[in-house]
């Protein structure tokens, strides 16, 4: 059985070897206590090591009183404090808990049972205490993150819709007598407006289930080959537009997950690099076993486009701050999709890093957990049996 460690503040040495021998009294518990005979002494203590309990007497050479409780409550906030009180009295117990105590005790008392139930408690419910805090704190966090993040999205929303609007009120008014190079033109606005805003709308969706619980994820052995190849297919017309080369090399790479999973974060990572790569650059999709992840697959997107700097790569994944920039050739981008990316892959057992410099390109790099053989091969004679 692991030890309880206590500080025991006392300055009556009668009264502290009266508790040492309550403590002992009939219990195979092992107590270590160390003793401090004043505030000052305490303070040094607590400096340099952190108790399990602090017992304390109220009043001390230095120190006497509700502050003597406050000063202990505030130098070890997370450490349970029992004070020990000569007074009979309920009131200064419940004003000593305000203060921050978990509990009191009265001089003189012969049980030794309870005072060691009363420290057992007074741990236990500093230990729940601290637990409600934290999850209190991290709660406050997430909702401020996320109040942050849907003000930038909603915002950015906005963007694509205003074009939509504005070039197609424009088109109803004026198509007759504008040029018609113009009247593609603003054509042309209006169906990248409308696709960026169903990027989003459908990355916002796919979050929003996942932050809910209502997207079920469901593992199994998933050729790259053939996710790589639809992904390819989807954004090849982008790319042709903007002379990129688009190309893939996995064949052979399986990896344990869900399709769509791996589809929905291969079709961002795909489409942010087209988005971010000069005409006549390259974007790869490549796979390979994680040189430094045992059992894991990297699969790899890598461009030749304008890269990022260290700072910038730090705020990719922070749903407070999702990235609003421009691509290339100005098309709109907040960042949320990054987000989903690297939340779908933890919650795939897998991880995102990024690599990139600036005027370089970027390569995102996806691991995964592989595929057994036989599971591929037993899925691959299915996939025949049905045929």
């Amino acid at each position: 059985m692991q030890a309880i460690t206590i500080l025991l503040v006392e300055d009556n040495p009668a009264d502290a070897r009266f508790v040492q021998l309550m403590l002992a009294e009939g219990t195979t518990a092992r107590y270590v206590v160390t003793e401090a005979s004043s505030l000052a002494a305490a303070r040094a203590h607590l400096a340099a090591h952190v108790p399990d309990v602090v017992l304390l007497d109220m009043h001390l050479p230095d120190s006497r009183g509700m502050p003597t409780v406050e000063a202990v409550v505030a130098l070890c906030p997370e450490t349970p404090v029992v004070v020990l009180t000569g007074l009979d009295d309920e009131e200064i117990g419940m004003e000593a808990i305000r203060a921050g105590a978990q509990d009191f005790l009265v001089k003189g008392f012969t049980d030794g049972t309870l005072v060691r139930r009363v420290i057992a408690h007074a741990i236990e419910r500093r230990r729940i205490g601290v637990e409600l805090e934290h999850a209190h704190a991290e709660l406050a966090r997430s909702n401020a993150e996320k109040d942050r993040f849907f003000s930038i999205i909603a915002h950015d929303l906005k963007s694509p819709f205003n074009a939509l609007l504005g070039f197609s009120e424009v088109l109803l008014a004026r198509a007759p007598a504008m040029p018609p190079q113009q009247v593609l033109e603003y054509v042309q606005i209006i169906h990248d407006s409308g696709k960026a805003a169903y990027e989003l709308l459908e990355n916002l969706l796919e979050w929003s289930r996942l932050q809910l619980g209502r997207m079920e994820i469901r593992p199994e052995p998933v050729s790259l080959a053939r996710l790589a190849d639809r992904v390819t297919t989807l954004h090849r017309l982008a790319a042709e537009e903007k002379g990129i080369t688009l190309r893939h090399r996995v064949d052979g790479y399986h990896v344990l997950a869900d399709p769509a999973v791996v589809d929905t974060i291969l079709r961002n990572l795909v489409g942010n690099a087209v988005k971010f790569t000069e005409p006549g650059g390259t974007v790869a999709i490549t796979a390979a076993p994680a040189p430094d992840a045992p059992g894991r697959i990297a699969l790899t997107v890598t461009d030749t486009g304008v890269g990022m700097s260290a700072a910038r790569v730090a705020e990719l994944f922070h749903i407070d701050r999702p990235i609003s920039t421009a691509g290339t050739r100005g098309e709109k981008g907040t960042g949320l999709g990054l987000v989903l990316c690297a939340e779908l892959a933890a919650k795939s057992g897998g991880r995102i890093t990024v690599d990139s410099t600036p005027g370089a390109g970027t390569r995102f790099h996806v691991l995964l957990p592989a595929a057994e053989v036989a599971e591929v091969a037993w899925r691959a004679e299915q996939e025949e049996a049905v045929a």
